[in-house]
């Protein structure tokens, strides 16, 4: 079958075109001072020391490598004064060095990157939008950029949202920081949703205790973790009923998890368990010899942490109880009587 001349034209010319742009990249160019540029800017690295000139100039190299390495050095040594350059970098024609320019503006901490920041986490591409959010997670704004991004399709661009709004939890408008919560407690994707618990455990309301409350029974021990510090920062009893429910539901862990698990299962019971205590009389029952039992039983660990955490836990649950006499007569009772 015979080629037409302009399409035979196109075939030759298109690994030329690809060749162009490695060249433009500077992956193929005949560059000798690549090796050595990429030693020394990982040697100012380790030093946390380079010369300002110096580290322009790698900045504005030609060579993309080099580019990448230096955008990464400059934030890891929290290079301010070649803020300037940074900044440049965002646009930069290889757009893997643009989005490490992105993450490492974050870690210069420099307020003055925020809205550069926010404006790249409205590019089109997903992951410009993910460094530019991670970025942002290390710099104090309002917020509203992640508050755009937690419902993203996206898991990976959501869970980073999620990670940056807890930074900002304080900062951030109430009434939209509680709708947002209360939507991203009904997402089903587990990498997304433990996200949205860890930041309920910034913003301690009352109207989250139900949605969170299924959770701390969860089969997945990094949400059954986070949905029982969350229910931990709630002052309520319904709290600390979701918190016991959760405990009596063991699940099938590994050691790891399992010990986790129980770990922030004492932690939540230190927290809720006096709610319990000063009901006198009437909390006795089943609730009040699991919360008794569970921490008797941790104490008893042979995990060192679970140990430690199960001894505060009984030590802050009876905190405010009256002492008794004996132990009000002789202080070195004192830390008996709490355990």
């Amino acid at each position: 079958m015979l080629i037409r001349p302009t399409r035979r034209l196109l075939i030759l010319s298109l690994p030329l075109m690809i060749l162009s742009v490695f060249w433009s990249a500077g992956c193929f160019l005949d560059n000798p001072d690549r090796s050595a540029s990429l030693s020394a800017l990982a040697r100012w690295e380790d030093q946390r020391l380079a010369p300002q000139d110096s580290l322009v100039a790698m900045l504005k190299h030609q060579d993309a490598h080099v580019r990448l390495a230096a955008v990464r050095a400059s934030g890891l040594m929290g290079r301010s004064d070649v803020l300037p350059e940074m900044m440049a970098a965002l646009n930069d024609r290889s757009a893997t060095v643009g989005r490490q320019a992105a993450f490492s503006l974050g870690l210069l901490g420099d307020d003055a990157a925020v809205e550069a920041l926010v404006q790249t986490a409205r590019d089109p591409h997903t992951a410009t939008r993910v460094a530019a959010l991670r970025g942002l997670a290390h710099l104090q704004h309002d917020g509203q950029a992640f508050l755009d991004a937690v419902g993203s399709k996206d898991h990976e661009e959501a869970a980073a949202a999620w990670d940056g709004l807890r930074n900002v939890a304080t900062s951030v408008d109430s009434t939209a920081l509680s709708q947002a919560l209360l939507t991203g407690l009904e997402r089903v994707e587990a990498d997304v949703f433990w996200r949205v618990l860890r930041c309920c455990e910034r913003t301690p309301w009352p109207q989250l205790i139900a949605p969170i409350a299924p959770h701390a029974q969860s089969i997945l021990p990094q949400v059954r973790v986070h949905a029982m510090r969350a229910l931990a920062r709630q002052d309520d009893q319904a709290a600390l009923d979701a918190v016991i429910a959760g405990g009596m539901k063991q699940g099938n862990f590994g050691d790891r998890n399992r010990i986790r698990v129980d770990v922030a299962l004492m932690r939540a019971l230190g927290s809720l368990g006096a709610l319990n205590f000063e009901k006198g009389e009437a909390g006795e029952g089943s609730e009040r010899d699991f919360l008794v039992t569970a921490m008797i039983t941790g104490a008893g660990s042979e995990n060192p942490q679970l140990a430690v955490t199960a001894l505060t836990a009984m030590e802050n649950v009876v905190a405010s109880m009256p002492l008794p006499q004996e132990a009000a007569q002789q202080e070195s009772l004192l830390p008996v009587w709490r355990i």
